[in-house]
């Protein structure tokens, strides 16, 4: 799949959402719920694939492994995978094929309106790091802001792993 195909598919289920479930970003409902109603609807776009939120496993050669990206330490093995400071961090949405690391498509950070997202920036980028760079090599990201005053102008924003957010 090229970025416009992904695109594409990712806007469908924005609209989906923004015409099904509106009150959810109007009421101004807690992220998750918002992501997780997203989700729902990236499933039908991306059947081949799992889509899952907050997810934190993968299999490899060696077994199963926790699927993180852990910066802002000068040592991530000493990161608990149950840590609550934030240094271990989770994407939003993923869509991905469970069973390994390498169908690692795409990767969904989102925010509400008026939000700082610089953080989410930067997971987006080490997400997209390849494998090599401590990254686990995802082939697009994508950022999505929720807009709570007017759910019609909530948005999203994809990128290959070529770009950068800034």
């Amino acid at each position: 799949m090229n970025k416009d195909q992904i695109s594409e598919k990712l806007q469908k289920a924005m609209d989906r959402l923004k015409k099904n479930d509106s009150f959810i970003i109007s009421e101004n409902a807690n992220e998750r719920s918002m992501t997780h109603t997203l989700a729902k609807y990236l499933v039908d776009e991306f059947p081949e694939y799992h889509v899952d939120c907050e997810y934190n496993r993968m299999t490899d050669e060696s077994g199963m492994q926790i699927k993180k990206q852990i910066y802002g330490t000068p040592n991530p093995d000493l990161v608990a995978v149950d840590d609550l400071d934030a240094q271990t961090v989770f994407p939003d949405i993923i869509i991905h094929r469970r069973e390994d690391g390498d169908h690692n498509l795409l990767i969904v950070e989102a925010k509400k309106n008026g939000r700082d997202a610089r953080l989410d920036y930067e997971k987006l980028n080490a997400y997209m790091r390849n494998n090599n760079d401590g990254g686990l090599g995802y082939k697009f990201s994508a950022f999505v802001v929720f807009d709570t005053k007017n759910p019609e102008n909530s948005t999203c924003e994809i990128k290959d792993s070529t770009g950068s957010w800034q």
